[in-house]
């Protein structure tokens, strides 16, 4: 009995180290900038990060002269979305948390350890919007050059799985509302590259200043001016 307690105190402490070691270096490397002398463009395209204040999102026109969402995202699957409507919102993350959690009350362990414990399927979530957000703690704006946004929405293409001719695969009557649905995704969800390294990841490549790496949106939102 001593022994098993011993074994269970190890591992206890173990998991607790690995734990504040993955918090301590995720700190760390928010804080360190990626394209560190990177300029805004003056003129282009005006998108945000957004954020729920745990999972951030690209929010982007939904018609520029570089693409027309509508045509990869048919708002006969919005049944409450319209022409009228701006702004179209992405959001790339672990397909099990997303379909399973519409509401935070609706988190059980086993989803968050499925999670966060080990590789699991992804899922892209998509949301039209009236109007853009409203710059603030939880929005910032960016204007990204054509040649960025070109980038980005090469970027988020990418990580929708398609059919063989290309379409995104829809992930039927798993919207949380009439303006929102979510689309089979690429790659893996871990503790290791979550949400925000998504996200991250996709500042990083268009050249926008944000973290070298970072699981959090905080580490996202850091680097971005506040309007």
């Amino acid at each position: 009995m001593k022994l098993l307690l011993k074994l269970f105190i190890s591992l206890l402490a173990s998991l607790i180290g690995v734990i504040i070691l993955y918090i301590v270096v995720a700190l760390l490397l928010s804080c360190i900038p990626a394209n560190r002398n990177a300029t805004q463009a003056t003129e282009g395209v005006e998108i945000y990060i957004t954020t729920n204040g745990v999972h951030a999102d690209f929010t982007v026109p939904v018609i520029t002269p570089t693409i027309d969402w509508r045509n990869h995202l048919p708002l006969r699957d919005y049944p409450g979305a319209n022409s009228g409507f701006q702004y179209v919102a992405f959001g790339w993350g672990d397909k099990g948390f997303y379909l399973h959690t519409p509401q935070w009350s609706d988190l059980t362990l086993s989803t968050a350890a499925n999670a966060i414990l080990w590789p699991s399927p992804t899922a892209m979530h998509v949301t039209y919007y009236r109007r853009p957000p409203v710059p603030g703690n939880n929005s910032r704006r960016l204007v990204l050059s054509p040649e960025q946004y070109q980038q980005l929405a090469r970027y988020i293409q990418e990580s929708f799985e398609r059919t063989e001719d290309g379409r995104f695969i829809l992930i039927k009557n798993a919207g949380y509302s009439a303006f929102d649905n979510f689309y089979e995704a690429r790659g893996s969800y871990s503790f290791l590259y979550t949400c925000n390294n998504w996200v991250n990841e996709g500042l990083k490549e268009v050249g926008v200043k944000t973290s070298l790496w970072t699981p959090f949106d905080k580490g996202i939102m850091y680097h971005l001016d506040q309007e």
